[in-house]
């Protein structure tokens, strides 16, 4: 069975204090950054936290490699906007999905916060659409989507959605294994609900990918 747990091994308390650490950091990228890149984000509705941190703030803990920080234990951001309304710089690379953005903006958020944002995700009208929950990052307000839909839309963006020729391989995995993290924790924290979504879009992906034969699929 493929490992589940994140590898850093970090205490629940510790992993508490992390989330609780990341949550004025990510306000204040929000109220001063964010509308650099539109006015229009300045409204919460315009605008969504997404992906791992979402998802340990709407109470499904994985706390994996973005929480705790891919490379010298910076956290990843994750934000989708409704593109539309992007007025900021744009990198000069093209992505259907995402927004990267220019050097040196991703270094100076994180000399300035201490977090990662190389890229803002372009918002499908699913995503705008779904339930959310209203966090409070400290003076910021944030909406993120409620989990189940999460599951759903983050399974249908990623893993059920990219071509092999563009994600490969350890990207794919990659999204496999959160999908197993999130059915897994989800149980743990009585979220059955959460879980049986994680399963159906764990079913799907092998569905998807059962020809590649690849052994960590079916483990």
């Amino acid at each position: 069975m493929i490992e589940l747990a994140p590898r850093q091994h970090t205490e629940p308390d510790q992993q508490l204090e992390i989330i609780e650490s990341l949550k004025p950091k990510i306000g204040r990228f929000i109220r001063e950054v964010l509308p650099q890149f539109g006015k229009e984000y300045r409204d919460v509705e315009n605008f969504r936290l997404v992906d791992e941190i979402a998802f340990c703030l709407s109470g499904i803990p994985i706390y994996g490699p973005e929480v705790l920080g891919r490379t010298g234990g910076v956290p990843y951001v994750d934000i989708a906007v409704k593109e539309e309304l992007f007025t900021g710089p744009r990198s000069i690379v093209d992505h259907p999905i995402i927004i990267p953005l220019p050097i040196p903006i991703p270094f100076l958020i994180y000399k300035a916060y201490n977090i990662s944002i190389e890229k803002l995700i372009k918002g499908s009208d699913q995503l705008f659409a779904a339930l959310t929950i209203q966090v409070d990052l400290g003076n910021t307000k944030v909406l993120i989507p409620e989990p189940v839909a999460h599951v759903k839309l983050f399974a249908e963006s990623t893993i059920l959605q990219y071509p092999y020729e563009f994600a490969g391989e350890l990207k794919i995995k990659e999204w496999f294994e959160k999908l197993e993290m999130l059915r897994n924790v989800s149980q743990k924290v009585c979220k059955s609900d959460v879980q049986k979504t994680a399963e159906e879009m764990i079913e799907a992906s092998k569905k998807r990918w059962g020809k590649k034969n690849w052994p960590w699929l079916f483990d």
